[in-house]
């Protein structure tokens, strides 16, 4: 019981501990998960295919690679490991096309908006794949490249964030923890009651409220169209599904991760938008 009630608690701290943009349910999968996934690091690196870099973006996304029990229930790619790669391929002279392929539910806002200046200023065309997801941080990501693509039966959106709170209390409760914090000023302890105060939950509203904001900007910037749009007409926080997501202008193709390939292969398919140039200093500073 112990070592249970530490597990839950350290589950718990981490997902209170940031703002994320994931797609609703992704931590009760994931919790539900706990007994039955063997600990592991995520492998992540960077495949190419006749002049394709292919970067994988899959998992939980967070800002850091991260292991142990949180790889294992939260562990995917990290911005960190993205943005390395997007640099190493956008520096491979072999390497003439850049293709993204996405299966995330999403992930954590922090660090997602220097990974997307970053991918701002890569020379080389991007390309990215929902294959077959790409909610909320991913799509975050997936809006901001040149091409953005879904797989049939594939699905993107849930633009929003969200924080969580976990009550453990009955937990405890039931193992005879009872848990006593003491601190000054009031700010700094009531963070840690188990039934968050008014106070705290009009902060977590108003924090939502701006990161939300950021998200909708970037993806208006990213896919050219207004704010208000992607407010009204993408998902307004929900998963839309693959044609639907090609009519609302959430992506640009349905095709599947073979066809794609094959069309990113060719010299001469038509494939992403060149970003216009920026000086290696922007470049250096958005990823500093």
């Amino acid at each position: 019981m112990p070592e249970q009630y530490d597990t839950l608690a350290a589950v718990a701290a981490f997902i209170e501990s940031q703002p994320w943009a994931v797609a609703p349910g992704t931590f009760r999968l994931h919790a539900a998960q706990l007994q039955s996934v063997p600990v592991s690091a995520a492998r992540v690196d960077a495949q190419g295919r006749a002049g394709v870099a292919v970067i994988p973006v899959r998992g939980v996304l967070t800002q850091r690679p991260i292991g142990g029990l949180f790889g294992m229930l939260f562990g995917g790619a990290s911005y960190e490991q993205i943005g390395n790669m997007a640099l190493e391929a956008d520096n491979n002279p072999d390497v003439s096309r850049i293709v993204y392929d996405f299966d995330s539910p999403g992930g954590s806002v922090w660090g997602i908006e220097p990974l997307t200046q970053l991918l701002g200023t890569i020379q080389k065309p991007q390309i990215g794949i929902a294959n077959s997801v790409a909610m909320s941080a991913g799509y975050w990501l997936l809006s901001q490249m040149g091409e953005a693509v879904v797989s049939p039966s594939g699905s993107v959106g849930s633009i929003g964030v969200l924080f969580a709170r976990l009550d453990t209390s009955k937990a405890e409760e039931a193992m005879g923890v009872e848990e006593i914090i003491v601190g000054e000023p009031e700010g700094k302890v009531e963070e840690f009651q188990q039934t968050p105060t008014d106070a705290v939950i009009a902060r977590l509203k108003s924090e939502a409220s701006e990161l939300y904001g950021r998200f909708v900007a970037a993806v208006a910037k990213g896919r050219g169209v207004s704010p208000d749009t992607v407010r009204k007409s993408y998902g307004q926080g929900r998963p839309v599904l693959d044609t639907a997501a090609k009519a609302a202008g959430l992506i640009d193709r349905v095709e599947g991760m073979r066809d794609l390939l094959a069309r990113a292969s060719n010299p001469r398919g038509r494939i992403g938008k060149r970003p216009r140039a920026e000086a290696a200093a922007a470049r250096l500073d958005a990823w500093s």
